[in-house]
């Protein structure tokens, strides 16, 4: 048996002949599942309201939060309101500056969302370095758990 490794690459007019294809095929039967599922959907909608998760986020808790720390660390960064108080002195105790403060802090954010976005895109850790970047992402994130805020 031979060691070679087989990669299937679909041409763009491939693509497009498929799309075709199921576009019409298939749509009676996706309308259908769309009816189908619409009650379960909005059961997930109304314990996302009223618990703040639905049992399908429990299926994958980790892939769920992981979501929830990126996305919410993508809005803070943009926010741009305030600069938490551990990064507003440096290792010696001496106050920095606001600039240099926010270059800090706005790297730390850079850090646990590239930790975290590296766990998604390789959910088996199987690049190198996933795994070092998601343990320092969590490091960071612990540290300066209470610094979330705007």
């Amino acid at each position: 048996m031979s060691n070679k490794k087989w990669k299937v690459v679909y041409t763009e007019g491939f693509k497009q002949d498929m799309k075709r294809l199921f576009d019409w095929r298939y749509a009676p039967f996706r309308l259908w599942n769309k009816i189908l599922y619409t009650p379960q959907t909005l059961k997930h909608y109304w314990q996302r309201i009223t618990k703040g998760y639905s049992y399908q986020d429990v299926w994958s808790l980790d892939y769920c939060i992981a979501n929830i720390i990126i996305n919410g660390l993508k809005d803070l960064k943009k926010i741009d309101f305030g600069i938490p108080g551990p990064f507003t002195i440096d290792k010696k105790g001496k106050n920095i500056s606001d600039k240099r403060a926010r270059k800090n802090y706005e790297k730390v954010l850079q850090d646990i969302i590239g930790g975290y976005q590296a766990w998604l895109d390789d959910d088996w850790i199987t690049k190198p370095g996933t795994k070092k970047k998601l343990k320092k992402a969590q490091e960071l994130f612990n540290k300066y758990w209470g610094c979330f805020w705007w």
